[in-house]
């Protein structure tokens, strides 16, 4: 079986899994009545909340990719698009779509793309910890069930960060290893390894640029609060609106669950997200799944419908010379 295979697989598996786990508690009726009596006005606050959230994250993929290579518009939101419908159908497969994709059409370098992929986990697990954080501040209840989220962010990003800058200023120690390493392999390949690594470090400068990090770090908040938005007016949208740490609690239990392999369009992920974030705050399950399943209608299948119109009308081939960045 194909790696790809047993990872769709091993999605469907953990989807159905939370499925169970989410509606087990739950009145089906209820929430289909629930469903049934939305207002969809807010149904509209909810659906642009998710678009405005992939406008965020393209303005600040554009703030990392600028000393990589000049990529207009365009071309940026078409690949963001592209990889973010791909992932939610072969979950984490996306991104490396979108790097290969805006690399191949731009004629920036692969790995300098991919630095700046990475630098963005690296400001997505920090906003992560500022919300949590936030929402523990609030309200006591989400405390004992975020906290421990909350450590393990920061810890990510302390590593992620430490990396980066290892990476991009080594100690003499590592680079004694790193030329130990290589040179024992044939030129050839060792000098590609070498052009490959100085790629990356260009990607990853916008960790050492303080108005670069500043920018991404202030579009991280922006993009991540309109999941949050998102989250609260998918409840309130079926008139049972919960409390707004409650809805952190929502976004940072799907951030973890989608560390794992996820089922396409986050099926039975998102669902028990709900059921758990909104009974932290005292709200009931079949309110949850019902404003669960608003949110993958109007903040999921947008996305998965949008990249995948973008993606049939892309120009796969590679570009023609002088052509490079066109977004063709």
């Amino acid at each position: 079986m194909k790696p790809s295979a047993r990872w769709l697989l091993a999605g469907l598996a953990f989807g159905a899994a939370f499925l169970w786990l989410a509606l087990r508690h739950t009145e089906p009726t209820q929430a289909l009545a629930a469903l049934a009596r939305a207002d969809w006005r807010l149904g509209l606050v909810t659906l642009l909340a998710g678009l405005g959230f992939m406008t965020f994250k393209g303005l600040r993929w554009s703030v990392l990719l600028r000393r990589v290579a000049p990529v207009n518009a365009g071309l940026l939101h078409r690949t963001l698009y592209i990889g973010a419908a791909a992932n939610l159908v072969f979950a984490h497969v996306g991104e490396l779509l979108r790097a290969t994709l805006l690399a191949r059409r731009s004629g920036a370098g692969a790995s300098a793309v991919l630095a700046t992929v990475a630098i963005e986990r690296i400001f997505d697990v920090a906003a992560l910890v500022v919300l949590n954080a936030l929402a523990i501040a609030l309200d006591p209840r989400v405390s004992a069930k975020l906290g421990t989220a909350g450590l393990i962010g920061a810890a990510i990003v302390i590593a992620g960060v430490a990396g980066a800058f290892l990476l991009l200023r080594p100690a003499p120690w590592m680079t004694r290893i790193g030329r130990a390493l290589l040179t024992p392999l044939p030129p050839r390949t060792r000098d590609w390894l070498i052009d490959q690594i100085h790629r990356s470090r260009t990607g990853l400068t916008a960790l050492v640029d303080p108005v670069a990090a500043a920018q991404a770090g202030l579009l991280s908040l922006l993009q991540w609060g309109c999941v949050v938005g998102a989250i609260w007016a998918s409840s309130a949208a079926i008139g049972e609106p919960v409390a707004m740490t409650g809805a952190v609690a929502v976004f940072v239990l799907l951030v973890l669950g989608l560390m794992l392999p996820a089922p396409p369009a986050q099926i039975g992920t998102t669902q028990l997200a709900y059921v758990v974030g909104f009974g932290l705050v005292g709200s009931g399950a079949d309110a949850a799944v019902a404003a669960s399943l608003i949110y993958t209608g109007l903040v999921v299948l947008p996305v998965m419908v949008i990249g995948g119109l973008l993606a049939l009308t892309m120009d796969w081939r590679e570009p023609a010379p002088g052509r490079e960045g066109d977004g063709g």
